[in-house]
């Protein structure tokens, strides 16, 4: 039996297309909601980005999102946000 007809290849492809499903509709509200939704999945982005830091699709919803932004403050906020998974973390003086 191949990885690929197991069950945990199967429940990685569902893991997956969940993922990619949520980050679209995640933004759509970013990118053609009002400005209040907006805000609101701003919000939701914000919580996501602490929990996977550097979760890349998110990053690339976040820059998308910021250039379509017409809210000049949301779009500093998406830029911002999407620039602080892109960093490198800090290092301790302990670990250098």
């Amino acid at each position: 039996m191949e990885l690929r007809e197991g069950p945990i290849q199967r429940q990685l492809e569902v893991v997956m297309r969940l993922e990619r499903d949520v980050l679209r509709n995640l933004g759509a509200y970013l990118e053609y909601a009002p400005l209040p939704t907006r805000q609101a999945a701003f919000a939701t982005a914000k919580a996501l980005r602490v929990q996977h830091p550097r979760w890349p699709a998110l990053a690339h919803l976040l820059n998308e999102a910021a250039v379509l932004e017409t809210d000049a403050n949301l779009k500093r906020d998406l830029q911002q946000l999407s620039e602080s998974g892109s960093r490198p973390a800090d290092q301790s003086a302990a670990t250098k």
